[in-house]
């Protein structure tokens, strides 16, 4: 995606401030953070969207007030030198890696760039605020003055959006309460795992089962992985 684009999504013109890129993103943080936004089933690829345009934008702002700067310099100068100058500086400063562009591929690398970006960090807590206080009516009260337990509570959410979830179809016997399966799960990174599970008591298809530690990793923090059964179709009883 093309920088423009970017600042399309943060409802910017092309060379924008880094304060406006700021305050944009905070802007619609709000708007499109799914846990504010339930009743919008698209809440949850719009605030990816936004996370990757801020964290693009922020990480080579660099590149956009150099070429800024270089051009209103050239103007000062012939148009041949100007072209000269221009081509031979561009070159050379994407040759050294000086002004080149930092490109991230999964959520995995925008997450972890978001939250080791103190505005960024800032922003999310800010949103678990507002989303406690519709939850609690006297969280504002009760809560916003105990900073140590509201950072702890944004810490878990936080965490939290590193829970991944997953669908099997197993074999109606494998899906009997008591009854041990060997699945496969995958991470983002394509990396395959073989574990072991234990089909709870009362269990009904489709119910969630939660297994601690085995979803996104990101630093210190480990999401959790949650899995959802199903019988496989045209399965005969055994």
């Amino acid at each position: 995606m093309k920088a423009e684009n970017y600042f399309s999504l943060l409802g910017l013109k092309p060379g924008a401030s880094l304060k406006e890129i700021k305050l944009a993103y905070r802007k619609l943080a709000f708007r499109y953070h799914p846990d504010l936004n339930p009743q919008d089933p698209l809440a949850t690829v719009k605030f990816q969207q936004l996370n990757q345009a801020y964290v693009y934008l922020k990480n080579n702002y660099h590149l956009y007030t150099q070429q800024t700067k270089t051009q209103t310099q050239q103007t000062q100068t012939q148009h041949k030198t100007k072209a000269q100058n221009f081509q031979q500086s561009t070159q050379a400063n994407y040759q050294s890696g000086k002004y080149r562009e930092k490109f991230y591929t999964t959520q995995e690398e925008i997450l972890k760039d978001i939250l080791n970006d103190p505005f960024a960090r800032k922003v999310f807590e800010d949103i678990f605020r507002k989303v406690e206080a519709q939850k609690q009516p006297h969280f504002s009260l009760a809560t916003l003055f105990n900073w140590q337990k509201l950072k702890e509570l944004s810490s878990f959410w936080l965490k939290k959006q590193l829970d991944s979830e997953e669908e099997l179809n197993l074999s109606v016997s494998e899906l009997k309460p008591g009854s041990k399966v060997k699945i496969n799960i995958h991470n983002k990174l394509k990396e395959k795992k073989v574990i072991e599970i234990t089909i709870p008591p009362n269990y009904v298809p489709g119910q969630k089962i939660r297994l601690k530690g085995l979803g996104r990793k990101l630093g210190k923090w480990q999401g959790d992985l949650y899995l959802k059964l199903y019988p496989r179709e045209n399965n005969a009883l055994k």
